[in-house]
């Protein structure tokens, strides 16, 4: 999936946003059809997992406060196993990568999105 049919995929959908701020990007604001939440890793919790009650989870595949490792983790724990989608500059060893996330996140699909654009 390209980054570009990103925001329209996601109009369907329930998502939440791990990010470093508990702020939806802005590119994301408008998609999801109101279903569209966003939280930091520290706070994500049953709690939120309940409340957004996502189909997909989206992360930058690294930020300063973590990377999709840690969120994959953090889902796993909380026995969350819908999609899940990091978001990442071009990769130049995109299946490696892949790969390592899988190791992990065996619960559901995961997909890289890779794009020149930041989400702010």
């Amino acid at each position: 999936m390209s980054f570009t049919r990103l925001v329209p995929y996601l109009a369907g959908h329930r998502f939440l946003y791990v990010g470093q701020t508990p702020d939806l990007p802005g590119v994301l604001r408008d998609a999801g059809s109101g279903c569209a939440y966003a939280t930091t890793l520290q706070d994500l919790d049953p709690d939120v997992i309940l409340r957004a009650c996502p189909d997909v989870v989206l992360s930058p595949l690294l930020c300063e406060s973590h990377d999709i490792l840690d969120v994959a983790r953090a889902l796993n724990t909380l026995g969350y196993s819908g999609e899940l989608i990091a978001i990442a500059r071009s990769l130049p060893h995109y299946a490696m990568v892949q790969d390592e996330v899988r190791e992990i996140w065996s619960a559901g699909n995961f997909t890289i999105i890779e794009t020149d654009r930041l989400l702010h």
